[in-house]
């Protein structure tokens, strides 16, 4: 990732404001989001069982996503060509972790062997899985966010050096 293409990007007011609004919005969203999980649903008051992990990961997501959404929106004003599905990979890995503790597992399942009773046995498992490693899952997430970043700040870097 060159650091120097998003620094040329962020000094341009409109994205810099862009990047800083965006962080600011999904470092919050993420903040109730990832203490809400064992709830089931967005549950704004679970923000006070947040841990420090959630806390760090919450602005990790927060920031990151927040760049690749500046990074992208400038490559499209631009009409750079942007590479594989890295972005969009990107998006559904942060969105992994709602794998843990909400309905998506027994829905999938449900779907997948009908009431099947091994499958039902398997969920509870599966999500616990999930639970119990969500700090690799987080990490995960983060790496994939940052490959993105990569990725795009790759496909763009030549069309910045040019607009100097």
């Amino acid at each position: 990732m060159s650091l120097g293409v998003i620094a040329e990007i962020l000094r341009k007011r409109v994205y810099f404001t862009l990047f800083a609004v965006s962080s600011f919005c999904l470092v919050l969203l993420y903040m109730f989001l990832l203490p809400s999980l064992p709830f089931g649903t967005l549950f704004p008051q679970a923000i006070v069982f947040i841990t420090p992990v959630q806390a760090i990961f919450a602005f990790v997501f927060g920031v990151l996503l927040a760049l690749l959404l500046t990074l992208n929106v400038y490559a499209y004003k631009i009409g750079a060509k942007l590479s594989g599905l890295a972005p969009a990979g990107s998006v559904v890995a942060s969105l992994v972790n709602a794998l843990c503790c909400t309905p998506v597992i027994p829905l999938l399942f449900a779907i997948i062997g009908g009431s099947s009773p091994l499958l039902y046995s398997a969920s509870p498992k599966v999500e616990f899985f999930f639970e119990k490693y969500y700090v690799v899952f987080y990490a995960f997430s983060s790496l994939l966010l940052i490959y993105a970043l990569f990725r795009v700040t790759k496909s763009i870097s030549c069309c910045v050096v040019k607009r100097r």
